[in-house]
């Protein structure tokens, strides 16, 4: 090898070298990859599971009038002193006492139930935010 392509090849690993770490100490710090609040407070979980009616109503307050926890649904297997015992689709049984609540009968209705200063809550079809699905009137 030639003294000239020697003295060549040496300086371009000499810049390269140079380059690379002149690159480095000049870069700027790089932009966080995530796209969240870092603030936000800590994770709590829930006091109690929410569970749906079949008309897909929680009864969590969505209007006054149908306040509650919980709504539950299932068959009644058992009536006890104040209580009745009901068992879902999967098999779970939960004790509900009465207390003092008025019994409502849900039936099958038509568009003249739906009045003029009638109280209702309405699910809406998946997807949209104003197709109803299923309309409760309230008493």
């Amino acid at each position: 090898m030639k003294a000239s392509s020697a003295a060549w090849l040496v300086s371009a690993a000499v810049l390269g070298i140079v380059g690379f770490f002149a690159g480095q100490a000049l870069a700027k710090e790089p932009a966080s990859g995530y796209a969240f609040a870092t603030d936000a407070p800590g994770y709590t979980a829930a006091e109690t599971t929410a569970r749906f009616s079949k008309g897909g109503f929680s009864g969590f307050g969505e209007v006054a009038g149908f306040e509650g926890r919980t709504v539950l649904g299932g068959r009644i297997v058992a009536i006890e002193s104040g209580s009745i015992v009901l068992e879902s689709a999967a098999g779970v049984r939960s004790t509900v006492p009465l207390g003092n609540s008025t019994l409502g009968v849900i039936r099958p209705g038509g568009r003249g139930d739906l009045r003029i200063g009638v109280t209702v809550v309405v699910r809406t079809e998946p997807g949209s935010e104003t197709t109803a699905a299923a309309v409760l009137v309230l008493p």
